[in-house]
């Protein structure tokens, strides 16, 4: 029987076989995500990345939390086959700005690498840059410093479990750049059960709901398909002239009608919930996906609005898991 972190990787290779399309998207449902929630005991938490000594050293990260005892809660965010899958984007990576505390900023040119170590629990793992790493001596590019206070490097921690099951996981880490010795492990705490004091996430519940805004389009949009007032019948006398000027009203109706109906209706994405416009679709944009739905806009994420009505609805949502799960061409 194939087990947690092989299933992860059979989903995360996406694409790759029409029956696994078939079995897995006939079970799909979105799920109700905690709209960005991040910890357990807090939010927006972030790892600074420097090293120990100007321009040499060691790879250091200054986390805003303690590796050893803060525990991380990650949401649901999809299920497939009698699993759950549950992510979160925090905590961060962000770059040390200036010395202080042991602490030094990195040279713009230096690109960091981020690698699995052990240990790692067997249904965790990272996406970061389109990779799903799960295997210790796996890796990615982090990035390279950026010395501007809000940027951000936001990997996907991940946990694939068979539905109701909880616990509590690890995910090991280091990073390490040329010039530079590598850093320590570190070992990030995440459970996927959920706290009590996070209130439960409404957003697909409101999905289903029709909105004042769906209502008051409609019937604005009913309004102008309304007919023209008929125009005056054309005395006896003038009958074949009657007969020619309504064909030619008429065609020219349907003329105007079909170049409105072209200049109106949008091309449809061809990745639906690949909000960044990367040709897929990563779980940080189906949570963002759900969370706009839960809003009732799709600002913010356009190709997950599929129809083009400016809302993001429950079958969007599923087609632009299709997309995550199997590539755009499945969406």
């Amino acid at each position: 029987m194939m087990g947690a972190r092989a299933v992860g990787k059979w989903i995360g290779c996406r694409g790759r076989t029409a029956a696994r399309s078939r079995a897995v998207l006939a079970i799909v449902t979105v799920l109700g995500v905690l709209a960005m929630a991040g910890q357990a005991f807090g939010h927006g938490f972030v790892m600074r990345i420097g090293s120990s000594q100007e321009g040499a050293g060691q790879i250091l990260i200054e986390p805003e939390f303690e590796f050893d005892t803060d525990v991380f809660y990650i949401a649901p965010a999809a299920q497939a086959g009698g699993l759950t899958l549950y992510t979160d984007i925090f905590p961060s990576f962000a770059w040390i700005l200036e010395s202080a505390g042991g602490f030094h900023p990195l040279d713009e040119e230096v690109t960091v690498e981020f690698a699995i170590e052990e240990p790692i629990s067997d249904d965790a793992s990272v996406r970061l840059v389109g990779r799903t790493l799960d295997e210790p001596g796996e890796s990615a590019t982090l990035g390279s410093f950026e010395n501007d206070p809000e940027a951000h490097v936001h990997p996907e921690w991940r946990l694939l479990l068979p539905d109701d099951t909880f616990g509590d996981f690890q995910v090991s880490f280091s990073l390490s750049a040329e010039g530079f010795s590598d850093s320590p492990v570190y070992t990030l705490l995440i459970t996927n059960r959920e706290p009590a004091s996070t209130p439960t996430a409404t957003a697909t519940a409101s999905v289903g709901e029709p909105t004042a805004t769906e209502v008051s389009t409609a019937t604005a949009t009913a309004s102008p398909t309304e007919p023209e007032p008929p125009t005056a019948t054309p005395p006896p006398s003038h009958t074949a002239t009657a007969t020619e000027e309504p064909t030619s009203v008429a065609t020219a109706t349907a003329e105007d009608t079909a170049t409105l109906a072209a200049t109106a209706t949008p091309a449809p994405p061809s990745c639906p919930g690949d909000c960044d416009g990367d040709d897929e679709v990563s779980i940080a944009e189906l949570i963002r996906a759900v969370g706009l739905a839960g809003m009732g806009t799709a600002e913010g994420c356009a190709a997950a609005d599929v129809n083009g009505n400016g809302q993001i609805e429950i079958n969007e949502l599923i087609r632009a898991v299709r997309s995550a799960l199997d590539g755009c061409a499945a969406g």
